[in-house]
Order: structure tokens, then sequence, then C-alpha cells
């Protein structure tokens, strides 16, 4: 039988110590705030919007890349979208 190393019976010792922590049940002496669940609400809201518009950008830059089109300048917008 091969002869295991020292760290191989530091990684099992460590392993066994992480489950016996995570694993062993203690009560728990929290409270959520009812007002919590709405803060989550909104962070998800802003990140899920926050991800959309800048993949948008991302992905049409990606294509404009792609396209090899010359980039629009200020003066281009300009034109386009004269002001009165």
């Amino acid at each position: 039988m091969p002869r295991r190393g020292a760290r191989g019976g530091i990684g099992v010792i460590a392993l066994l110590g992480l489950l016996l922590v995570v694993g062993a049940p203690t009560p728990a002496f929290a409270y959520i705030d009812p007002g919590v669940g709405s803060m989550i609400w909104q962070v998800a809201m802003a990140g899920a919007l926050t991800l959309a518009y800048f993949g948008r950008r991302f992905f049409r830059w990606v294509a404009q890349l792609f396209r090899g089109g010359p980039r629009p300048t200020k003066s281009d917008a300009d034109e386009r979208h004269p002001t009165l």
C-alpha cells in the first residue's frame, strides 16, 4: 500500500473539519427586517436593468467593430437631428 504524503492527510483533516463546522446545526438568532425583501428586489431589478443596458451597448460596440463602418461623430449626429 503506497504511503500518503503529509499534504494528503492534512487535506482530509481540513475537509472533515469543514464538514463538521458547516454541517453542525446551530441556532441562528437573527432578525431580518421586513424592508430587506424590498431592498433585495430593488437591487436585483437595478442589476438586471444595468446588465441589459450595458449588454446592449457592448453588443452594439462589437457589431460595429465587425462591420468596420466609420464611427459616428458629434457633427454626424447633429446633421441627422438638427435642433430648432
